[in-house]
């Protein structure tokens, strides 16, 4: 309702009349209904979250089961590089010249 005149004692007058006290009782019953469903929301969203936690934890263990040990640590022979086993002859002439006595890599023994 709307005040034509604010004075104390008008103020005071209106407060106690039995339509504002209606009004304001209304107006709070409202306000604790939305206030009990928004309760609700949130507690149904802590109950699923803690739900899915709850089942992403149960099936850690079964993928673990099927992935390797440090996977994090397992990293290819010479990452960049061709195993050494590879292509022998290439990586001899990459590392320069060849040897004196004979080309294969060993010195002739001594006394021949």
């Amino acid at each position: 309702a709307y005040l034509t005149h604010d004075s104390r004692s008008v103020r005071k007058q209106h407060c106690s009349g039995f339509k504002h006290k209606a009004n304001v009782r209304a107006y709070y019953a409202v306000f604790l209904e939305q206030l009990q469903v928004h309760e609700r929301k949130i507690q149904e969203q802590q109950y699923e979250q803690q739900s899915r936690q709850a089942f992403q934890a149960s099936l850690q263990p079964q993928f673990q089961a099927f992935r390797p040990p440090n996977m994090m640590m397992c990293q290819p022979v010479g990452v960049g590089q061709p195993p050494p086993h590879m292509f022998p002859r290439q990586q001899q002439h990459m590392r320069g010249p060849p040897p004196q006595g004979g080309g294969q890599g060993m010195p002739p023994p001594r006394g021949m």
